[in-house]
C-alpha cells in the first residue's frame, strides 16, 4: 500500500505534536517559566533553609552551578537575571544576600534547551526568590 505525500506529511505532522505534547507532561521544565518556577517552588518553597535547599536539590538530582556571597540582580521586564558582584549593566532589582545557580537539567524541543534556577538568599540564610533562565543552542 502506498501512502501520498500529503497523508505521509500529516502523520508526520501529528507523530510530532504528539510527542511535544508527551514532552510537556513528562518533563517538568520543558514548560514556560512561570510553570517551571512553580515547580520548583513546591518542591523547595519560600522560606527553606539553605541547607536543606542544598539537601533537596541533591535529591531531586540537580546541580549547583555555583554559589555567591551576594544576591541576584533581577529584571523582570528585560527577563535578565546576574549575580550582584558581576556589576554589568543589568540595572534589575536586587534579591537577597546570598545566591545559587542551579541545573534543573535539559531536553530537546527541537533545539537543546539548559533550564537553570537562580535562587536567592536573605541574610537569614532562608529562600527568598526563584528566577528561572534558559539557555537555548539552535545552531
Amino acid at each position: 500500500m502506498k501512502v501520498k505525500p500529503s497523508k505521509a506529511i500529516i502523520i508526520i505532522l501529528v507523530t510530532l505534536l504528539l510527542s511535544l505534547i508527551l514532552q510537556y507532561l513528562i518533563i517538568p521544565i520543558s514548560r514556560p517559566d512561570n510553570a517551571v518556577r512553580s515547580y520548583v517552588l513546591h518542591k523547595i518553597p519560600i522560606n527553606t533553609s539553605w541547607d536543606e535547599t542544598v539537601s533537596i536539590i541533591d535529591s531531586e538530582r540537580w546541580k549547583i552551578v555555583s554559589t555567591h556571597d551576594s544576591g541576584l540582580r533581577i529584571n523582570y521586564q528585560a527577563r535578565h537575571v546576574d549575580f550582584d558582584f558581576q556589576h554589568g549593566a543589568n540595572k534589575g532589582e536586587l534579591v537577597g544576600v546570598t545566591s545559587m545557580e542551579v541545573k534543573l537539567g535539559e531536553f530537546y524541543s527541537p533545539f537543546h534547551t539548559a533550564v537553570f534556577a537562580y535562587i536567592a538568599f536573605d541574610e537569614n540564610d532562608k529562600l527568598t526568590e526563584v528566577y528561572i533562565h534558559r539557555e537555548i543552542d539552535a545552531t
